[in-house]
């Protein structure tokens, strides 16, 4: 007897991570509800997975008639990332936390997976992150578990992108001990070249001395893509002008499944570097409970 496909549900969808992660990884799943503010990503959204439910705005109370597997949100991280402000909470979009949370308790679904910057652990929002996470076990369902992951070492993807993640598993959902993925090992760096699959000198370079000579630096670099080059390497894709199915392979999306017609290169380049990494989700395959050897301790 064939395994039902798992329900997906997810706030803050973009362009539907939760689902392209199953995918990736070998789950068949139906994505029940979808969020996203964006008018045209959700229109994208409701065209390809076709969800039961739909939202506009994550902060709308919405009932369910149906069990959820898997609950995903990636909120905003502006309130908390160095590329915002770092309000934190004094930043309305923070309280789209709270929302989740709420959506979370009354919907309970067997697993969530929260995504967000890593700065949300730092001293300067330890309060907050500390209350959310109270607030996330406050009914007792759920054991959560958070850790931040790289997207090199746990996605093969050629970037260090550092992520939060925070995983709650239902109680009575819960088949032996969560561990989180251990870090892939035997990792092969690739040119940059390769990695976005043109050759060096299909590139159009600046017309300053300065600028080629880092620019056929650069692409001679074997990425991992850390905080000293990652500034470097936005000013390259920027002198490349790279088509969508190259930055899809450098978020670590499945370019046959990100074209779209009804967004612009740009509006599509702005979705995959909101969106979470696909690649490495499916990777970790953190949203399902692992067998009891190294499991990990709740927070």
């Amino acid at each position: 007897m064939p395994k039902r496909n798992l329900v997906l549900a997810e706030d803050c969808a973009g362009l539907g991570p939760l689902k392209e992660s199953c995918k990736l990884a070998g789950l068949q799943s139906h994505v029940y509800y979808v969020s996203e503010s964006d008018p045209k990503l959700l229109e994208r959204l409701k065209k390809i997975y076709k969800p039961e439910l739909v939202s506009k705005d994550a902060m709308k109370k919405k009932g369910i008639r149906q069990l959820i597997d898997i609950f995903g949100a990636g909120c905003p991280c502006q309130p908390f990332s160095p590329i915002g402000k770092r309000k934190g909470k004094k930043d309305p979009r923070a309280k789209v936390f709270e929302r989740v949370v709420k959506r979370i308790q009354a919907w309970l679904p067997d697993t969530f997976v929260l995504e967000n910057s890593k700065s949300l652990t730092n001293k300067k929002h330890a309060k907050f992150f500390k209350k959310l996470l109270a607030k996330l076990k406050s009914k007792g369902h759920y054991k959560v578990y958070w850790k931040v992951l790289d997207a090199f070492t746990h996605g093969a993807l050629p970037q260090r992108r550092e992520r939060l993640w925070i995983v709650g598993v239902n109680s009575y959902a819960m088949k032996g001990q969560f561990s989180w993925p251990k870090p892939l090992k035997n990792l092969k760096k690739i040119k940059l070249c390769k990695m976005l699959g043109r050759k060096a000198q299909d590139y159009e370079f600046p017309k300053s001395s300065t600028g080629k000579k880092r620019l056929r630096t650069a692409l001679k670099w074997e990425p991992v893509l850390n905080k000293g080059k990652r500034r470097v390497f936005r000013k390259l894709l920027g002198y490349f002008a790279p088509p969508i199915h190259e930055k899809c392979r450098v978020q670590g999306w499945d370019p046959k499944r990100m074209q779209a017609d009804d967004l612009s290169v740009r509006e599509m380049g702005l979705a995959l570097g909101n969106a979470w990494l696909p690649a490495g989700l499916a990777q970790s395959r953190m949203w399902r409970p692992q067998g009891s050897e190294g499991g990990a301790t709740p927070h």
